[in-house]
């Protein structure tokens, strides 16, 4: 290009179908190919057309979108630690190549860490968290023995005073012991017991063997707090007789008694005591059995003792098997020493019957009243069976 802006021609010599107009810019070939001519006369071909020759030398043909130029002239971080373009940062780009990725139960305990915590154990002498027992101590106090620092088991002992061991008390003596606010003995007698010679040795049976000396139920006035325990009873007593008019008493034998004699022979359990002027309503009832049935059994009622007075009874005894008017034996006693004798038994032993005595004695003179039994037949053995008994009622 010339100094005043005309294209030099020959320089485009080679370029087809340059046109002959003077200062032309760009043109189509006959090729079809668009081409410009720069400031230099170069011939530039374009494959487009001259509508997009236009939007490329166009300076911002998209103002919508950003260049590169202009983003990395607008962008807020233009440098990374002094880094630029495209920014690998590492651990130590950012100053923290002591840090890595250490889980925190992984974490190691630091050097001054160590430090700090060697010098909390040191100040309160603890090891593996437990007490170092060399200083730990349990003493002894007044009283007590042993204990000691706790690195091994300890025991504390009760301080025993010397003394002399000895035992106290028997049956002869009491023991006495005296001992200190801890419960110690630190002495020890014992003293005699002092029984006096009168004592009870067998309570109940030195009771019921005790006779009522003294007893009386003259009267029947009431119980006093006063009277004695004899008084007491004989005003019971009275009272009873007072109110019913009667005292009713019963015995019965405990074992049984076998003979084998036609003689009477007594029977103590079933012995009564009467008095004087006194009326005794009788009524026996007794349990027997014989050797056979031909041997019939007998009773009697006898005075003794001095006893006196009006005896009347009447006695029934079973005597054959069969039911009806046979069946008993009957009788009466109406005096001392008078008996009833069956002469059979409806069956030998072991079967048991019952004879019945019932009457009245009205005393006279005072003495017991004895009820005795015999073997119709001598050598023939009758047995009067336990639990033979008389109820008697005294008006």
């Amino acid at each position: 290009m010339s100094a005043n802006g005309s294209i030099e021609r020959k320089k485009l010599s080679s370029a087809p179908d340059l046109p002959d107009t003077p200062n032309v810019r760009d043109y189509v070939g006959s090729d079809g190919v668009y081409r410009t001519i720069d400031s230099a006369g170069n011939i530039v071909v374009h494959d487009g057309s001259p509508a997009v020759l236009a939007h490329e030398l166009t300076a911002d043909p998209h103002p919508q979108y950003a260049t590169i130029l202009e983003a990395t002239a607008a962008a807020p971080v233009q440098s990374v630690n002094s880094l630029t373009g495209a920014v690998v940062l590492t651990k130590s780009s950012l100053g923290l190549s002591n840090v890595d990725n250490t889980s925190d139960v992984s974490k190691p305990t630091s050097t001054a860490q160590l430090a700090s915590i060697n010098g909390a154990i040191s100040t309160h002498n603890v090891a593996n968290r437990h007490i170092d027992h060399s200083d730990v101590f349990i003493n002894s106090g007044s009283g007590l023995t042993g204990g000691g620092d706790l690195t091994a088991s300890r025991t504390l002992n009760l301080e025993v005073a010397a003394g002399n061991v000895g035992t106290f008390g028997d049956s002869a003596n009491s023991a006495s012991v005296s001992v200190d606010i801890f419960g110690r003995v630190f002495a020890a007698g014992q003293s005699a017991i002092s029984i006096a010679s009168s004592a009870i040795t067998d309570f109940a049976a030195s009771v019921r063997s005790t006779v009522l000396t003294g007893f009386s139920a003259s009267s029947a006035t009431p119980v006093a707090a006063t009277d004695s325990v004899l008084a007491a009873i004989g005003k019971l007593q009275a009272q009873l007789y007072a109110a019913g008019g009667s005292e009713w008493s019963e015995q019965f034998t405990t074992a049984d008694q076998i003979i084998t004699v036609n003689t009477l022979t007594n029977v103590p359990e079933l012995q009564l005591s009467v008095t004087a002027n006194k009326v005794y309503l009788l009524d026996y009832t007794l349990i027997y059995r014989t050797i056979s049935t031909a041997t019939g059994i007998g009773f009697s009622l006898v005075t003794g003792g001095g006893a006196n007075g009006d005896l009347a009874a009447n006695v029934m005894i079973p005597q054959n098997t069969a039911d009806g008017t046979n069946a008993f034996w009957f009788g009466a006693i109406t005096s001392s020493v008078d008996s009833v004798i069956s002469t059979s038994t409806p069956a030998a032993q072991p079967t048991w019957f019952i004879a019945d005595i019932k009457g009245k004695f009205r005393c006279t003179a005072s003495g017991t009243l004895q009820l005795q039994f015999r073997s119709e037949t001598n050598g023939s053995n009758v047995n009067l069976g336990r639990g033979s008994s008389i109820l008697a009622r005294m008006f």
